[in-house]
């Protein structure tokens, strides 16, 4: 639905954010529309960059022009934008001919575009097949759904977003391991993005497991390869633009900047931490003081998760304490 119009514009409220770089903004409008692609792929009339009227300009097109590329990989990452919708075809194409090469630059330096097919987003690699049916492609997003709805976990309780983060999750393989390893690289960032993209309604982004009490974003630091650093740099962003939280705390007290062993990689947490919020001190104070707050309301609330992530995960706990954190059945994934 188109909400706004100004001087012969009209936009959506997502276009508008987008052109104005307010990435907060984009990131909870998304939460809300992730089930419905048409509202990501809206189509509105904007002024570019060079003050030019241009229709049929989507929330990505509008990122872009503006130059928010912030903005713009949140919308690919964690909305799932299609990088091929642009006026002429691909983003990529459209920007070429209009000589803009830093959108060139940000979308094949960040893996939104192959120069030598003009394919974007490997998010849809498997999904845009030209062999591949409607009817299959939809079968594949609802299997899909189906899989994250149903909240499954290890008996070591990763869920299916750890698994897909985390480089022992080739141990985990018990069906035709000699086979798939060879074509199936663990942390595994397309599988990653089909995770957010369509599961994120369900899936705990700061969901922790029961050996350490690591999240998706602790494992994915931890599994840092030489080989393959690329995809795990583009894991972080992807997580930490979806929204895990960056601040919390496993069974050692470690936050996913203290288990970070590159450089790299340290410094973009850093660059990704913004003042902490108040909520967040005061967890932290009360976790660090070792107040007692287990009595003081109903569990399991989402009061006592967010302190068990800001450091009450390190206390000594009872077993009746991991329902808190929903661990509830774990069934084998594989």
């Amino acid at each position: 639905m188109l909400c706004g119009k100004f001087k012969n514009e009209y936009f959506s409220l997502l276009m508008l954010a987008a052109l104005n770089g307010h990435d907060e903004v984009v990131r909870i409008m998304l939460t809300h529309t992730l089930a419905n692609k048409k509202q990501i792929e809206q189509e509105g009339c904007a002024f570019d960059i060079n003050n030019y009227l241009t229709r049929n300009v989507t929330a990505l097109r509008c990122a872009l022009d503006r130059g928010h590329f912030h903005v713009a990989r949140t919308l690919i990452d964690f909305g799932g934008a299609d990088v091929n919708h642009g006026l002429r075809g691909p983003l990529l194409i459209d920007a070429t001919i209009r000589r803009r090469f830093d959108i060139v630059h940000y979308l094949v330096e960040n893996g939104y575009a192959d120069v030598n097919r003009a394919v974007t987003n490997d998010m849809y690699q498997i999904l845009e097949q030209s062999t591949m049916s409607d009817r299959d492609r939809h079968l594949i997003i609802q299997w899909i759904k189906d899989l994250c709805r149903e909240k499954r976990r290890t008996e070591n309780g990763r869920t299916l977003l750890h698994l897909s983060v985390d480089v022992e999750t080739y141990g985990d393989i018990n069906y035709r391991p000699a086979d798939i390893m060879h074509t199936l690289i663990f942390p595994n960032l397309a599988t990653t993005r089909l995770l957010v993209c369509f599961g994120k309604r369900w899936i705990d982004l700061d969901a922790v497991d029961l050996v350490n009490n690591d999240t998706a974003l602790h494992k994915i630091l931890q599994s840092w390869a030489p080989g393959n650093n690329k995809d795990t740099k583009a894991i972080v962003e992807l997580l930490i633009n979806a929204g895990a939280h960056i601040d919390c705390a496993n069974a050692r007290g470690h936050r996913p900047v203290d288990v970070a062993t590159v450089d790299e990689i340290r410094a973009l947490l850093q660059s990704k931490q913004r003042l902490p919020r108040l909520k967040c001190l005061c967890a932290r104070v009360i976790t660090d003081q070792q107040i007692v707050y287990d009595n003081l309301w109903p569990t399991p609330t989402t009061k006592n998760t967010f302190l068990r992530l800001h450091g009450g995960l390190k206390r000594k706990r009872s077993m009746s304490d991991y329902s808190i954190t929903s661990f509830d059945v774990y069934d084998d994934i594989f």
